[in-house]
């Protein structure tokens, strides 16, 4: 009902209503500063004329779950929508082009937001402690996103970045997003900062000589816009310190102080001399340490078997490191992926160039998931030319 709001000169000033699905009337071109402060609604009708949403216009309105945008609208203005903890998704509406500060912050239960393509500025923390959303694809359009804008959206593990987009300070702070990629920046052996020269073994092949000889984990030269699908590392050998202090580790030591304690007081006491069954002792005490034997075999083992090569499979590349030395080359670039054996891989690229894969424990699946990602990538380069050539017809 009209009655229930207050208008004037185009601008609804206060909701006097109590309906939980509220329907703005036709014509009204703002809804004003604090206009549904607090109120007990759920769901709200906006019509196509509003352009404007105020500051504060829908604050704390804890019961709302759910807005429809017309296309109308232009402006949400700071804190429009703040503090509603119970709104569950969003879908800017086309003609948007900045969202305010703080104009989602707190709203813990949005599940999805959907930013329109023209929408040039996210404000400052515009969505801090926003919801359940794991992952936002932002707008090509985008030019800049404000401090603290997705800071504490405790769920979010992937954003689809534009290029160019001006990021504030701590914009991604407390997401997982926003750790891996303070992770990626401290990390010692970026791969913008290798050292020497870069060798071309073929067309598609590329090597980079790293910092310093020995072992590097693959996955961390992958980057910032790539998702790791595949990381070998050293699982395929049972690592030392696990061979070392793996689970019979304290029954070993005290297996040895007993054993050693009683061959040490049997020694000092001059037992061995005076005894001539001596060698029969050594031999018992000899087969009562097989635990320590095994331990010992264990670690003789995993030093045998560590390995300095690691490798990691992305959504654009395979990444090889061995001594000292990282192996590249895109996905889309790779023809073909086979087992040779249970810890050897050949890869053959369209260039003829062939890379053999060795040093692990290959998983059975390796060379079918790596050709599986091979024929997605292709299959995606296919598709972003047929578009661009539509685009240019």
């Amino acid at each position: 009902m009209k009655d229930d709001f207050q208008i004037e000169n185009g601008v609804l000033v206060e909701y006097l209503g109590e309906e939980a699905a509220p329907e703005i009337p036709d014509g009204v071109l703002e809804i004003g500063e604090d206009a549904f402060f607090g109120a007990e609604i759920e769901n709200v009708v906006i019509p196509n004329s509003v352009k404007i949403i105020g500051v504060s216009a829908f604050y704390s309105c804890s019961n709302l779950k759910e807005v429809n945008f017309p296309e109308s609208i232009e402006e949400i203005r700071e804190d429009a929508f703040s503090e509603c903890e119970n709104l569950i998704r969003v879908i800017l509406p086309p003609k948007l082009k900045k969202v305010g500060n703080n104009a989602f912050n707190g709203c813990s239960s949005l599940e999805e937001v959907v930013f329109n393509e023209g929408l040039e500025e996210i404000g400052e923390d515009a969505f801090m402690f926003g919801g359940v959303f794991r992952e936002v694809t932002l707008p090509s359009t985008l030019k800049k996103i404000g401090d603290w804008a997705f800071a504490e959206c405790s769920n979010l593990e992937e954003v689809d970045m534009p290029l160019g987009a001006e990021t504030g300070e701590y914009t991604f702070s407390g997401t997982p997003y926003g750790e891996r990629k303070e992770r990626a920046a401290r990390r010692s052996f970026d791969i913008s900062r290798v050292r020497r020269e870069e060798e071309q073994t073929s067309k598609t092949v590329r090597k980079r000589y790293l910092k310093g000889k020995g072992r590097h984990n693959a996955a961390q030269y992958a980057a910032m816009n790539e998702k790791v699908y595949i990381d070998l590392d050293s699982k395929g050998k049972k690592p030392l310190r696990k061979a070392v202090f793996g689970g019979i580790f304290p029954f070993v030591v005290i297996w040895m102080l007993f054993d050693f304690g009683i061959l040490g007081g049997m020694s000092i006491s001059g037992v061995f001399a005076k005894n001539p069954l001596m060698l029969l002792i050594l031999l018992f005490f000899a087969v009562h340490l097989m635990p320590v034997w095994i331990w010992i075999a264990g670690i003789v083992k995993a030093v045998r078997g560590e390995s300095n090569t690691t490798y990691a499979v992305t959504d654009k590349k395979l990444y090889l490191c061995e001594e000292g030395k990282l192996t590249y080359c895109d996905l889309e670039d790779i023809e073909l992926a086979e087992e040779i054996s249970s810890d050897s891989v050949r890869v053959k690229t369209t260039d003829g160039c062939e890379l053999n894969l060795s040093g692990l424990k290959f998983p059975k699946d390796f060379a079918s998931r790596l050709s599986k990602l091979v024929e997605k990538k292709r299959g995606e380069a296919v598709a972003e030319k047929n578009k661009a050539s539509e685009k240019t017809e």
